[in-house]
Protein backbone atom coordinates (compact mmCIF):
# COMPACT_ATOMS: atom_id res chain seq x y z
CA UNK A 1 0.00 0.00 0.00
CA UNK A 2 1.28 3.21 -1.19
CA UNK A 3 2.39 5.89 1.24
CA UNK A 4 -1.19 8.45 1.09
CA UNK A 5 0.79 11.30 3.63
CA UNK A 6 1.14 13.98 0.85
CA UNK A 7 2.71 17.58 1.14
CA UNK A 8 1.04 20.47 1.58
CA UNK A 9 2.91 24.16 1.50
CA UNK A 10 1.49 26.94 3.91
CA UNK A 11 1.68 30.02 1.92
CA UNK A 12 0.97 32.79 4.63
CA UNK A 13 0.55 36.10 2.31
CA UNK A 14 -0.02 39.24 4.82
CA UNK A 15 1.07 40.19 8.53
CA UNK A 16 -0.19 37.04 10.06
CA UNK A 17 2.36 37.16 12.41
CA UNK A 18 0.09 39.71 15.17
CA UNK A 19 -2.28 36.21 15.99
CA UNK A 20 0.65 35.47 18.30
CA UNK A 21 0.75 31.79 17.87
CA UNK A 22 -0.14 31.98 14.64
CA UNK A 23 3.15 32.74 13.44
CA UNK A 24 4.14 29.09 13.87
CA UNK A 25 2.75 28.39 10.04
CA UNK A 26 5.22 31.12 8.82
CA UNK A 27 8.00 29.36 5.61
CA UNK A 28 6.74 25.59 6.72
CA UNK A 29 5.52 22.38 4.54
CA UNK A 30 3.10 20.02 6.04
CA UNK A 31 2.24 16.40 5.03
CA UNK A 32 -1.69 15.60 5.78
CA UNK A 33 -3.08 12.21 4.47
CA UNK A 34 -5.62 12.94 1.54
CA UNK A 35 -4.33 16.06 0.54
CA UNK A 36 -2.55 15.87 -2.61
CA UNK A 37 -0.93 18.71 -4.67
CA UNK A 38 -2.82 21.06 -2.19
CA UNK A 39 -1.91 24.77 -1.48
CA UNK A 40 -3.55 26.15 2.20
CA UNK A 41 -2.86 30.27 2.18
CA UNK A 42 -4.35 32.45 5.02
CA UNK A 43 -4.12 36.16 4.72
CA UNK A 44 -5.33 38.99 7.61
CA UNK A 45 -7.22 41.23 6.27
CA UNK A 46 -9.39 44.04 7.85
CA UNK A 47 -8.49 42.05 11.03
CA UNK A 48 -10.15 38.92 10.02
CA UNK A 49 -8.69 35.86 8.93
CA UNK A 50 -9.41 34.88 5.30
CA UNK A 51 -7.70 31.73 3.92
CA UNK A 52 -8.01 29.46 0.86
CA UNK A 53 -7.58 26.47 -0.07
CA UNK A 54 -6.84 24.72 -3.39
CA UNK A 55 -7.31 20.79 -4.03
CA UNK A 56 -6.50 18.69 -7.04
CA UNK A 57 -9.11 17.16 -8.93
CA UNK A 58 -8.65 13.59 -7.21
CA UNK A 59 -9.63 14.23 -3.66
CA UNK A 60 -13.06 14.97 -1.90
CA UNK A 61 -13.47 18.23 -2.56
CA UNK A 62 -12.14 19.07 -5.41
CA UNK A 63 -11.47 22.18 -7.02
CA UNK A 64 -11.06 26.12 -5.49
CA UNK A 65 -13.14 26.62 -1.98
CA UNK A 66 -12.50 30.25 -0.09
CA UNK A 67 -12.84 30.53 3.83
CA UNK A 68 -15.23 33.56 4.16
CA UNK A 69 -15.88 35.36 7.07
CA UNK A 70 -13.61 33.76 9.50
CA UNK A 71 -13.50 34.56 13.29
CA UNK A 72 -10.19 34.21 15.10
CA UNK A 73 -10.95 32.66 18.64
CA UNK A 74 -7.80 33.53 20.40
CA UNK A 75 -8.94 31.26 23.43
CA UNK A 76 -9.05 27.94 21.16
CA UNK A 77 -7.27 29.58 18.92
CA UNK A 78 -9.34 28.12 16.09
CA UNK A 79 -11.01 29.69 12.71
CA UNK A 80 -14.58 29.27 12.40
CA UNK A 81 -16.19 29.75 8.40
CA UNK A 82 -17.83 28.41 5.67
CA UNK A 83 -15.79 27.18 2.73
CA UNK A 84 -17.97 27.68 -0.49
CA UNK A 85 -17.06 25.93 -3.92
CA UNK A 86 -17.49 28.02 -7.22
CA UNK A 87 -18.39 24.46 -7.98
CA UNK A 88 -21.13 23.76 -6.00
CA UNK A 89 -23.86 26.04 -4.16
CA UNK A 90 -23.72 24.07 -0.74
CA UNK A 91 -21.22 25.43 2.34
CA UNK A 92 -18.73 23.75 3.81
CA UNK A 93 -18.31 24.48 7.70
CA UNK A 94 -14.38 24.54 8.58
CA UNK A 95 -12.81 24.40 11.79
CA UNK A 96 -8.95 24.92 11.67
CA UNK A 97 -7.65 24.11 15.33
CA UNK A 98 -4.49 24.53 16.65
CA UNK A 99 -2.71 21.48 17.88
CA UNK A 100 0.89 22.44 18.92
CA UNK A 101 3.69 24.06 16.79
CA UNK A 102 3.93 20.83 14.82
CA UNK A 103 0.30 19.76 14.65
CA UNK A 104 -2.67 21.15 13.03
CA UNK A 105 -6.17 20.25 12.38
CA UNK A 106 -8.40 21.01 9.54
CA UNK A 107 -12.26 19.98 10.75
CA UNK A 108 -14.61 20.38 7.78
CA UNK A 109 -18.75 19.32 8.39
CA UNK A 110 -20.28 18.61 4.88
CA UNK A 111 -23.79 17.38 5.42
CA UNK A 112 -23.87 14.89 7.76
CA UNK A 113 -20.20 14.08 6.50
CA UNK A 114 -17.40 14.80 8.83
CA UNK A 115 -13.54 15.03 7.20
CA UNK A 116 -10.80 15.58 9.44
CA UNK A 117 -7.03 16.57 8.00
CA UNK A 118 -4.13 16.20 10.65
CA UNK A 119 -1.88 18.73 9.09
CA UNK A 120 2.25 17.79 10.28
CA UNK A 121 5.32 19.67 10.59
CA UNK A 122 7.76 18.05 7.80
CA UNK A 123 11.14 17.85 9.72
CA UNK A 124 14.20 20.38 7.76
CA UNK A 125 16.22 16.65 7.28
CA UNK A 126 12.70 15.46 5.52
CA UNK A 127 12.57 18.22 2.78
Amino acid sequence: MRNRSFLVSIVLLLGFQSFGQSSFLLDSEWYAPGLENSVLSFSNANGRVQGVIVESENTAYHGHKAFDNLIWNEQEFRWEGEMQSPKSPVSLDVEIVYKDDNHFEIIGYFLFLKRTFILTRMDDEER
